[in-house]
């Protein structure tokens, strides 16, 4: 497994973002977000996922503009996307 691909669209975003993500077999996987000083502010998702490309929604709710760090965890690989809110 050479790791998992993942974007966000649009980034930056205002309301709504679009995570995509790809991994090579079924797999169990994360989404997180964390503010710049590593806290997490909050797991987006957390389920099963089929391998190929996946997408999941990320609404802004209360969070407030800024630089986040978005972490994807699979079972066999992780990836941090910058992501930034207006």
């Amino acid at each position: 497994e050479s790791g998992m691909k993942v974007s966000c669209y649009p980034n930056p975003f205002a309301d709504l973002a679009t995570i995509s993500f790809e991994i090579g077999e079924s797999s169990e996987v994360s989404i997180q977000l964390y503010d710049l000083q590593g806290h997490k502010i909050n797991e987006t998702h957390r389920s099963l996922f089929p391998a190929g490309t996946n997408e999941v929604k990320l609404r802004r709710n209360a969070l407030q503009p800024g630089l986040y760090i978005l972490k994807v965890t699979s079972s066999h690989s992780e990836r941090n996307i910058k992501i930034i809110i207006n």
